[in-house]
């Protein structure tokens, strides 16, 4: 069923790339991503895609239906839904639902929002946007699977050139509990109330962003592993360069006790190919590090073919790395090739 899925949404796509408009206020959007990816190891890599060496068809799978209202000129509202990699299709996540108000060059906005912290967090799940198969897992598959959060924001933009502007970004999230899977094991993470703050920079086509949350959170389990209290000052940063053909991007996720997370990479658009080279490194919580090399291809504009390949590696311990099985007897893998035909598509 989900082929059959997948197959309609590419044929509708190679088509068209314009927005399905249902009336004049409302507009319904989508976005998706299939992939065969296969890796020389034995042991599953990167956490809920659980990559090994028989190969799998299933990794990447995200399909995302948005649904915007224009409700007058002051009040818009928004909701996304995504079948993400760890899901299945009849189980989706709701990642936003909110209703924005707007006056001049302020916006507020209650209810489901995607937590902001990096600088593709609104389209985490739009392959398209993006070079990669998938988003850089140094940094993106580090914040314990969460990826949107239920609360209050308010957005203040000015334009501080004709080529620039400025967007600060604070929020407030209430407590919430969220359940993510490490190493195999389903744990649970009870969150206190979160104050963020982000701040975005944008010339002509470059972005700069800077990010920091506070909050604290208890994780538990039912394999009767100890609860583990964290006190989490987070702080981001990054940039997406843009240089006639040449993107130079690069983010890093810091944590006094957790994180010293980042990667770097380059990428050069000819005509309809976009070559790509990234490397990155996990530090404290993790120690592994990773370079990416692939070549993205649009079809139309709205349907897009990755060809990538990783190496992955990490220490010799029965954690290691974006190796994410537990390997506590015998011969320890520390390494993998990751090898990934993706098409991801927009509607």
């Amino acid at each position: 069923m989900r082929i059959t899925i997948f197959i309609l949404l590419l044929l509708i796509t190679g088509q068209s790339s314009a927005q399905i408009r249902l009336n004049d206020n409302v507009i319904l959007s989508g976005f998706g991503t299939a992939s065969a990816a296969i890796s020389d190891s034995s042991v599953k890599a990167y956490n809920y895609r659980n990559i090994d060496n028989h190969l799998c068809l299933d990794c990447d799978s995200t399909l995302g239906l948005q649904l915007d209202w224009l409700i007058n000129k002051d009040f818009r509202s928004s909701v996304q839904v995504v079948k993400r990699p760890q899901d299945t299709f009849s189980d989706p996540e709701l990642e936003w639902a909110y209703l924005a108000y707007t006056q001049q060059n302020s916006t507020l906005k209650l209810g489901r929002q995607r937590l902001p912290l990096f600088i593709m967090s609104e389209y985490y799940y739009v392959s398209a946007a993006y070079p990669w198969s998938r988003p850089p897992q140094d940094v993106y598959d580090n914040i314990m699977g969460i990826t949107h959060y239920d609360g209050i924001s308010y957005e203040w933009t000015t334009l501080t050139s004709s080529e620039s502007q400025l967007r600060i970004a604070p929020f407030v999230a209430i407590p919430q509990t969220s359940d993510y899977n490490g190493y195999g094991i389903d744990f649970s993470l009870d969150f206190k109330t979160t104050l963020g703050i982000t701040i975005d920079y944008t010339y002509q086509d470059s972005v700069f962003h800077l990010g920091y949350i506070n909050t604290s959170a208890t994780r538990y389990n039912d394999v009767g592993l100890p609860k583990t209290h964290y006190s989490l000052d987070m702080i981001t940063a990054g940039f997406n360069i843009v240089d006639g053909n040449i993107t130079y991007t690069a983010e890093a996720l810091l944590d006094q006790n957790l994180y010293a997370t980042w990667y770097s990479g380059i990428s050069y658009q000819y005509q309809n190919i976009q070559p790509y080279l990234q490397y990155g490194q996990r530090r404290r919580m993790f120690s592994d590090n990773s370079i990416i090399g692939g070549i993205k291809t649009s079809i139309t504009p709205s349907l897009f073919i990755n060809l990538e390949w990783a190496y992955v590696t990490g220490p010799d311990s029965y954690q290691s790395g974006h190796l994410n099985e537990m390997q506590l007897t015998g011969d320890r893998e520390t390494n993998a090739n990751i090898y990934t035909l993706s098409v991801s598509f927009l509607f």
